[in-house]
């Protein structure tokens, strides 16, 4: 499997979907709390650091929180280092020379994330979301620990997200589960077609 070092704009674009607002009362993932692995392996130097975005939480269920919004900058860092990970995982040579690192020639924006907001020249698609969401995990899963990184659960929150955007939308009326009235529903639908087409034959 090969990897590449993604372009900045991929992230911004990730990290844009999570700056929406999708309603009054829901203002996107950015200002929500974001369950990370408390043990994941890329958050040691942002602890360290006593990153604003990063809260640990103990007591009786321990567990690590990440706020995408509260520095953007942080957070496509946090994607980066993943991303980065992972290339030197794959191509060991690049430790000592990541000029080598397969990808864009100017990393300046890969090394030192700056989030710039895409809005303005791309509009937000949910099917583009997931698409992106998935090329940088495909670029970012050559450690043996991926899933167990931060990088991969906010990514994967993301890319849920506009996965349910895309139900919403395609089929606002889709049930919560399915029982028996369901069911009925339904078959009365059908029927209700089998009498049309019946009468449509007969006309």
């Amino acid at each position: 499997m090969s990897a590449y070092l993604v372009d900045p704009e991929t992230v911004d674009y990730i990290l844009a979907w999570a700056q929406r607002y999708r309603g009054r009362n829901d203002a996107g993932l950015a200002y929500r709390d974001v369950h990370v692995p408390a043990n994941a392996p890329d958050l040691a130097s942002y602890r360290a650091a006593q990153s604003p975005c990063l809260t640990d939480h103990f007591g009786p269920w321990p567990h690590s929180t990440w706020r995408m919004g509260t520095d953007l900058d942080q957070t496509g860092q946090l994607l980066f280092d993943q991303n980065i990970r992972s290339i030197e995982e794959r191509y060991p040579d690049t430790v000592d020379r990541p000029e080598n690192a397969p990808g864009p020639c100017d990393q300046s924006r890969i090394r030192h994330y700056t989030y710039q907001n895409p809005n303005r020249l791309l509009e937000l698609r949910p099917t583009w979301v997931v698409r992106v969401c998935e090329c940088w995990r495909y670029q970012s899963c050559e450690t043996d620990d991926h899933r167990d990184t931060a990088a991969w659960a906010l990514v994967d929150a993301i890319r849920e997200d506009a996965i349910r955007a895309l139900v919403d939308t395609a089929s606002p009326d889709a049930p919560w589960g399915i029982d028996a009235g369901t069911v009925a529903k339904e078959e009365d639908k059908r029927d209700a077609i089998r009498r049309k087409l019946r009468l449509a034959r007969e006309a």
